[in-house]
């Protein structure tokens, strides 16, 4: 007798967006995160002078506008941060000064992430032991780098999906 087995392969797409950020004196960005639904695996892309950095801080440096010497300091010009965590992330120029006038962000993360690629076991009873490969993602697609909100830009390599929007 001939049996077939069926192995069905569900592949739900991954999300994610990444928000490129004009970070830069003279930009309100009070509402910024307030304006977005942002996830877990989500990235932060900040763009900047040498005479910023970009410190992500705890809510009462936040408001202090200061950080501690444990704190990370990026100040490569192009930082991008992903967003791995639920909650609220706070994020200043660590330039004095800088924070006091408006360079500072938070950005509340949801804490769900957008999900992963679901590959189900094989069916029991085949006596084979070979499971299905989901598919490789490609790679990221530039970021926009436009000072305006852009129109985001959406690539599917099979079984991701990612998401550029600008912002300044």
């Amino acid at each position: 007798m001939l049996v077939f087995v069926c192995v069905l392969l569900v592949v739900v797409p991954v999300y994610s967006v990444n928000y490129g950020i004009d970070w830069s004196q003279g930009v309100n960005y009070d509402t910024w995160g307030s304006e977005k639904t942002i996830n877990v695996g989500d990235t932060l892309e900040f763009k900047y002078g040498a005479s910023h950095s970009v410190v992500e801080v705890s809510s009462d440096y936040y408001n202090a506008c200061s950080y501690s010497n444990t704190d990370q300091v990026h100040t490569d010009m192009d930082t991008t941060i992903t967003l791995s965590t639920p909650g609220t992330h706070y994020f200043i120029c660590g330039t004095p000064g800088h924070c006091s006038g408006g360079m500072k962000l938070a950005v509340s993360v949801s804490g769900s992430s957008s999900g992963s690629p679901l590959t189900p076991s094989p069916p029991a009873g085949d006596g084979s032991n070979n499971s299905p490969t989901p598919p490789s993602s490609s790679s990221s697609p530039p970021t926009n780098n436009s000072s305006s909100p852009a129109s985001p830009a959406k690539k599917n390599g099979g079984a991701m999906l990612r998401v550029d929007a600008a912002f300044g």
